[in-house]
């Protein structure tokens, strides 16, 4: 009976091995999966209508040429420049108007577009 028990336990271990390997390829396959979902999901976006900020706040009067401007002032810390809807074009900045609205809907989840602000001194 005592050698039954040490076999077991490499039995347990070599089996919870096994289903560990088996659950990495799984998730490694669902990330694949998702991956392709994406990018399929950017594929059907129309195409990408650039705005300049005036014309984004002529279109859209919620948001005024202020609240733009000072959302791209702070595109980097507020995720706007990784949204994609920054198109740099020499000095002149576009928006791409679908990815602006859809990271501008995001930041409602989030609580803000960039917290803080001004330093209070």
């Amino acid at each position: 009976m005592s050698e039954l028990a040490p076999r077991r336990a490499r039995q347990v271990g070599t089996d919870l091995l096994e289903l560990i390997a088996r659950l990495q390829d799984s998730l490694e396959e669902a990330w694949r999966e998702i991956h392709t979902l994406r990018e399929e999901i950017r594929s059907l976006t129309p195409a990408t209508k650039p705005l300049t900020v005036e014309q984004m706040a002529a279109q859209h009067p919620a948001l005024t040429l202020g609240g733009i401007r000072w959302m791209l002032f702070h595109r980097e810390a507020n995720g706007l420049e990784r949204s994609g809807a920054v198109i740099h074009r020499g000095r002149r900045i576009y928006l791409d108007e679908a990815r602006f609205l859809e990271w501008f809907v995001s930041q409602r989840k989030r609580g803000g577009a960039v917290k803080g602000g001004r330093s209070q001194s």
